[in-house]
C-alpha cells in the first residue's frame, strides 16, 4: 500500500514538469515564444487541484519539507529540488541537501517544521501524531 502512495506521489511531481518540456522551444519568434509560455502556464495551472489519496493539494507545492532520505532523493531525481526547503538527517543525497535546513524525522519539532512555513510536508512514517499535529496547522502532509 505504501509503495503505491509512493508512486501516486512521485507520478504527481512527474506530471508538472513532463508539461512544462512540452512547450515550444523553437525560438522561431516572439510571438510564438509568447504563445508558448503562455499555454505552458495554463497547462500547469490546470493541472491542480491534485488529489492522492486524503490529500488534496491545490497548488503546486513551492516549500516541501522532505522528512524521508527516499523522498528527497526522488524530489531530486523527478527536478523538483528547487522546491525542497528542509530534509531529515539522513537525506545525504544528492549533495545539494547538505545545504539545506535539517530536521528531524524521528523526534520531530512540530514548532521548528512549521516556522519553515511548508506548504507541504513529506514523511515516511508518522512519529507521534505528526500528521494530526501539522494539519491542525494547516499544513498539509503526504505519508508516503
Amino acid at each position: 500500500m505504501k509503495l503505491s502512495r509512493l508512486v501516486g506521489f512521485a507520478g504527481l511531481f512527474l506530471l508538472v514538469p513532463t508539461l512544462v518540456a512540452c512547450g515550444d522551444d523553437s525560438g522561431e519568434d516572439a510571438t510564438s515564444e509568447t504563445t508558448a509560455v503562455e499555454a505552458t502556464t495554463t497547462t500547469e495551472a490546470s493541472a491542480f487541484p491534485v488529489t492522492v489519496g486524503d490529500l488534496t493539494l491545490d497548488s503546486e507545492p513551492q516549500r516541501i519539507v522532505s522528512m524521508s532520505a527516499t523522498a528527497t532523493e526522488m524530489l531530486f531525481a523527478i527536478g523538483a529540488g528547487d522546491k525542497v526547503i528542509a530534509v531529515d538527517n539522513f537525506s545525504n543525497y544528492p549533495a545539494e541537501t547538505a545545504s539545506l535546513e535539517k530536521v528531524d524525522a524521528y523526534q520531530p519539532n512540530v514548532e521548528a517544521i512549521s516556522a519553515l512555513e511548508p506548504d507541504l510536508v513529506i514523511i515516511s512514517y508518522d512519529p507521534g501524531n505528526l500528521v494530526e499535529q501539522l494539519n491542525a496547522l494547516s499544513i498539509p502532509v503526504f505519508a508516503a
